[in-house]
């Protein structure tokens, strides 16, 4: 069976058992093997549980990856002029590769569980300002304190208006 080589090269950057350490991963350049491959100790790259990976590893991936996902618009219109500029040339490499894939290393997950955790505290402030809509300043305040409502909840309620 032929080889086939790969037009574009791709690394992906994953933690590495072996090296203890992110890792540019690549995928071999025949059909015959399957993988990703690590480009230090060219062992083939095993799923790894974001516990087993140190803390200050984690952090220094994850700040990686939130500067490459800033920079993503800015490389595209640098691309963009450099195409513009050089319609025939060649468009240069990072590192020996077309693109980088970064590891998230959890970050998407710890910024979807923070924007569920906002989404929920607006529906609650919400509920909680459809619920005390119907009283008056001077009126007893529903949470059961027994003060009035000018007195009680009137400026966590007003509070929500000022964000």
């Amino acid at each position: 069976m032929p080889t086939k080589e790969l037009t574009e090269k791709i690394a992906n950057r994953l933690w590495c058992k072996t090296c203890n350490d992110w890792s540019l991963f690549t995928k071999p350049f025949t059909e015959e093997e399957t993988g990703l491959k690590c480009d230090k100790c060219g062992i083939e790259h095993q799923q790894t549980l974001l516990s087993e990976i140190p803390e200050d590893k984690l952090k220094e991936q994850q700040k990686r990856f939130k500067e490459k996902r800033s920079q993503k618009l800015l490389e595209a219109f640098n691309y963009m002029q450099y195409l513009g500029e050089n319609p025939k040339a060649t468009p240069p490499l990072l590192e020996g590769y077309d693109r980088i894939l970064e590891a998230d290393a959890g970050i998407l997950a710890i910024e979807k569980m923070e924007k569920e955790q906002k989404e929920a505290a607006i529906k609650a402030a919400k509920e909680d300002i459809e619920k005390h809509k119907h009283l008056g300043r001077n009126d007893v305040c529903i949470c059961g304190t027994g003060k009035k409502y000018k007195k009680c909840c009137l400026s966590r309620i007003e509070g929500y208006y000022k964000r």
